[in-house]
């Protein structure tokens, strides 16, 4: 029987005239699945991200024009980012850690309880009001930078630059809170 000279090799000579299936000998018994080779900082970054835009695509935009004044909408977002954050995002993050894998370092406040739900939505009221004053600044630059055909052009918020500067900040204080930490242990 002959075969195809263009046919994929599958098979491999061993000792003894046993054959064996390439992809068995590339099969790892103890993966889980394709996730497990990402690391962890990487998954935990998506998941802010995506929290952060989904909120603001759930919160913010329908929301919007039926809030009247600006801080009604900061305060709605923030209340539900920080909730988000508090049930989801640092529930996953606990789950994800092990001995191998030490997590917990990139949530905020690492342990669960009534305070850090109310710590999570304080978080995300201020975390709200630094990402409008972000906003605000980039509009600001966009009108001082801008030549004479951008002159009703108005720097709007949307999902993915809210999940990607929340991100920015989020990684910035997580950073500053872990620094902090390992000087208050040298101590």
């Amino acid at each position: 029987m002959k075969k195809n000279k263009f046919e994929p090799k599958t098979e491999k000579k061993v000792q003894n005239n046993e054959f064996i299936n390439q992809e068995e000998v590339k099969y790892d018994p103890y993966e889980i699945d394709k996730l497990s080779k990402i690391k962890p900082q990487y998954k935990i970054a998506f998941l802010k991200f995506w929290a952060a835009g989904a909120v603001y695509f759930f919160i913010a935009i329908p929301l919007g024009p039926y809030l009247s004044d600006v801080l009604d909408l900061i305060v709605a977002l923030g209340i539900v980012l920080g909730i988000v954050i508090e049930y989801i995002v640092n529930n996953v993050i606990r789950w994800m850690n092990n001995d191998n894998q030490q997590t917990t370092k990139y949530c905020l406040y690492e342990k669960k309880s009534l305070l850090s739900l109310f710590f999570n939505v304080g978080y995300g009221i201020g975390m709200t009001f630094i990402l409008y004053f972000t906003y605000v600044g980039l509009g600001l630059l966009v009108d001082v930078f801008a030549l004479d055909f951008f002159t009703d052009f108005d720097f709007g918020a949307e999902p993915v630059l809210f999940g990607l500067l929340f991100l920015l900040y989020d990684g910035i204080i997580v950073f500053l809170k872990n620094m902090l930490k390992k000087k208050m242990k040298a101590r």
